[in-house]
């Protein structure tokens, strides 16, 4: 629920707008570093090119920005009020590129699309845990084909129609497939490192099943 940004969260907005352009890579400067590490798959670990293969798109840990234009703008992008700023372990969780380790990517067929990756849980997962953020690169909605990856980010630069796709750049968080009528994952707003972020949380019981 949106309510008035706290002090707290609209100074960690401005006072870190000097240091984005060191920590958010924009694709018109060319192609981000290639993520390391592993990501859950099927019970196993694999490395994220071979996340990347089976997302058929670009495994990315971290948020971007598809100008750098807008990004230089950053600071006069009107956002709503409401944004929390993160406790310490999800702030480092989300500058570290992480997701939950309770969590892993498995096919999974949706009725009437076919065969789909989804997000499962391993473990329960309390509510109100952070599962990931959701990655993808920020740009402006011009409007054409629909965006299965898209999320609407909540800003009014640009009339409104900023959005973070993960069609092309993304990660395990672009596997969640929710229910329309029982969800149990939703996602969120908050600051960190001078960014507003898509966080993705756990909501209603624990529970072994993926958000669908």
């Amino acid at each position: 629920m949106l309510q008035s940004m706290s002090l707290d969260s609209l100074f960690e907005l401005r006072s870190g707008l000097h240091a984005i352009d060191e920590m958010v890579h924009c694709l018109d400067d060319g192609d981000p570093v290639d993520a390391e590490g592993t990501v859950a798959f099927c019970g196993r670990s694999i490395t994220c090119d071979e996340a990347s293969a089976v997302m058929k798109c670009i495994y990315t840990r971290h948020l971007l920005f598809e100008s750098s234009r807008d990004l230089r703008n950053y600071s006069y992008w009107g956002f709503a009020s409401g944004f929390p700023v993160l406790d310490d372990p999800d702030r480092a969780a989300v500058e570290a590129g992480l997701v939950h380790p309770h969590i892993e990517m498995r096919p999974v067929e949706i009725p009437g699309i076919g065969a789909q990756m989804g997000l499962f849980a391993t473990q329960d997962i309390p509510p109100n845990t952070l599962l990931g953020e959701y990655t993808g690169v920020v740009h402006v909605d011009r409007g054409g084909a629909f965006d299965n990856y898209g999320l609407a980010y909540p800003s009014t630069y640009e009339h409104g129609n900023m959005c973070i796709s993960a069609a092309e750049y993304g990660n395990a968080m672009r596997c969640i497939n929710h229910s329309s009528t029982h969800p149990n994952a939703a996602f969120t707003s908050a600051v960190c490192t001078g960014i507003l972020r898509m966080l993705c949380v756990r909501r209603r019981r624990p529970t072994t099943r993926r958000p669908h």
